[in-house]
């Protein structure tokens, strides 16, 4: 469904999975018209990375359990889940 410059629009984000250490992580992004109907859905896969070295590593504690903080407050009923992402 197209969604076009002027309209407005909700984009919903939910943690659909994240590797127990949280150098990685799923999200997905659901973006909906303004009458509700969802317009899309866009999965976004990222990672951590060193800007040095450039390979992947965990983010500080921190920065981590802020990510794990809000992303449970908004994941849906897709759920949370940890898993071993390699």
């Amino acid at each position: 469904m197209e969604i076009k410059g002027n309209e407005n629009i909700k984009i919903d984000a939910s943690l659909l999975k994240m590797s127990e250490d949280g150098s990685r992580w799923s999200i997905l992004n659901t973006f909906y018209k303004e009458d509700g109907t969802v317009a899309a859905k866009l999965t976004v896969d990222g990672a951590w990375m060193d800007n040095g070295t450039r390979k992947l590593k965990m983010p500080p504690e921190s920065l981590l359990q802020l990510f794990k903080k809000r992303m449970w407050r908004i994941t849906n009923a897709f759920g949370y889940e940890y898993t071993n992402v390699t």
